[in-house]
């Protein structure tokens, strides 16, 4: 079917600085004479607007869209938290990206990207004054955690961000007065575990990159395991080439000692930062619990594997985190029991979840895992009644 189609001017020009945006194209593109040639056959009335005029309507349709976002976060009213980090150009001029992540009223987890900008150092006073700024400009009040490289300076980042959100008087800005708020990135450790065991095969790795040239070294070996069979072939027919490979490898007897030396270093990195350490984060612990397929249980099985089975530690390590469990528990029903009747005595009536009866105080008998429905009624103590109802439904 023939439909007819108004034309607009400015949802043309809109599209283009979409485009602009997407492509991460030029301002001045639109004075590309092929694309002007594309515009006047498929749409000729088009006035292609200048490279001025779309350097405005990109900052435009940015201002627009980040209004929309900052009314999303704040609307959402719930907790967020921050990722953070630093590059150098090939210009010498560093920059920083902060990206928030929250779960918006949908209960779907959020991941955007709200600051990029040139910092003047890395230093950690520079970088927790730019976090706080951010949070300023955003109207964010309530902050979870702040996630950062392994870099020392972060400690300084945090601290100073701590403190300068305890001196806004705001209660509910931190979880725990910011004792967890500080993650260090698993994915940096990882690189950083990574690098200590790749140390010990530096003459190896060296002589591989004499035939692929990749900066990523992970990028070197993969590619190097395609062409294996190849490299045995030169092997065979064409000797110096194989001297080329040879010239770095030290006369090494054997590959034993290397790998020994390999996992050594690779262990020391990573008790670094994790346990028996006691640097890691428990909130990572304490989020693994609320998995319904996890618990407690993985948590202490966990614990046996990273402790070898050494009982006190095991025991030690589960107490410290139901403890941590039992605050958080404490804090929250604080802040709720301090907040509008409304917010925290609202009754529901008596209704049934998943064929199971219940009431607004748990008086009616509640089939199923008796600690199940402990647990339950715990948990809504002195919480929102419609809010138990909507994680209910969520478990659902």
């Amino acid at each position: 079917m023939v439909l007819a189609k108004g034309w607009s001017q400015d949802a043309c020009r809109r599209a283009v600085t979409k485009m602009i945006i997407m492509g991460e194209l030029l301002f001045s593109f639109v004075d590309n004479k092929g694309f002007g040639h594309f515009c006047s056959v498929v749409i000729p009335q088009f006035v292609m607007p200048s490279r001025g005029t779309i350097g405005r309507d990109v900052m435009d349709l940015f201002l627009e869209e980040k209004t929309m976002l900052k009314s999303l976060i704040c609307n959402n009213k719930q907790r967020v938290s921050f990722t953070t980090d630093l590059w150098t150009s090939v210009q010498n001029m560093s920059y920083m990206v902060i990206t928030t992540h929250f779960i918006d009223s949908d209960w779907c987890l959020n991941r955007r990207i709200i600051s990029f900008s040139v910092i003047e150092d890395h230093r950690g006073k520079t970088i927790g004054k730019k976090i706080v700024a951010c949070l300023q400009d955003w109207g964010i009040e309530r902050l979870f955690a702040i996630t950062v490289d392994n870099a020392t300076t972060n400690d300084v980042v945090v601290n100073y961000v701590t403190m300068q959100l305890l001196a806004w008087r705001n209660d509910d800005a931190l979880v725990l007065v910011g004792q967890y708020m500080h993650v260090r990135c698993c994915v940096n450790i990882l690189n950083l575990i990574v690098i200590s065991g790749l140390n010990e095969l530096h003459a190896s790795i060296a002589a591989i990159r004499n035939a692929v040239k990749w900066n990523s070294t992970y990028l070197v070996l993969m590619t190097a395991l395609k062409f294996q069979a190849a490299f045995d072939r030169m092997a065979e027919v064409d000797k110096p080439y194989e001297a080329y490979f040879l010239e770095k490898e030290n006369n090494e007897a054997s590959k034993d000692p290397c790998v020994v030396a390999m996992a050594y270093n690779m262990r020391e990195n990573f008790d670094k930062y994790w346990e028996p350490s006691g640097k890691i984060n428990k909130m990572l612990i304490v989020a693994s619990i609320f998995d319904p397929r996890a618990k407690m249980d993985i948590a202490k099985r966990i614990f046996e594997i990273i402790f070898a089975n050494d009982g006190w530690k095991v025991e030690e390590m589960t107490k410290v985190v139901k403890d941590l469990l039992n605050e958080l528990y404490d804090a929250y029903r604080a802040k709720c029991s301090s907040s509008t009747p409304s917010m925290c005595s609202e009754s529901v009536p008596s209704g049934s979840y998943s064929g199971t009866s219940y009431s607004p105080y748990f008086t009616t008998k509640v089939t199923g895992d008796k600690r199940r429905t402990v647990y339950i009624k715990r948990l809504t103590d002195n919480f929102q009644r419609s809010h138990f109802t909507q994680v209910l439904n969520r478990l659902a």
